[in-house]
């Protein structure tokens, strides 16, 4: 079984997918404006929502450094308790005298 494959001559394509009319160098420019516009709005909103996306991350990032320093503020509360007590300071001369 052939397949027959249908030549297509480019002037038909030309003709019935191109518009017939033909721009002057005004219109040209108009179009080119617009497409320059379209793509400058384009890229202003990719650039606001991603700086949203930042400042969002950038909050969630902070209130966990926030949470981390409340953390370590309390370890160093509890380790400078253990390091002043009395306790620990004569446990502390106990086991230097041991080690001599």
């Amino acid at each position: 079984m052939k397949h027959h494959v249908k030549r297509i001559d480019l002037r038909d394509v030309k003709n019935h997918y191109l518009p017939s009319k033909s721009y002057t160098k005004e219109e040209h420019v108009m179009n080119m404006t617009a497409v320059a516009i379209v793509a400058i709005i384009c890229w202003a909103i990719v650039e606001l929502t991603s700086n949203k996306r930042r400042a969002t991350m950038n909050k969630k990032s902070e209130s966990e450094l926030n949470q981390k320093i409340a953390d370590l503020q309390e370890r160093i509360v509890t380790l400078e308790k253990i390091v002043t007590d009395e306790k620990y300071d004569l446990n502390k001369q106990f086991e230097d005298l041991k080690k001599q």
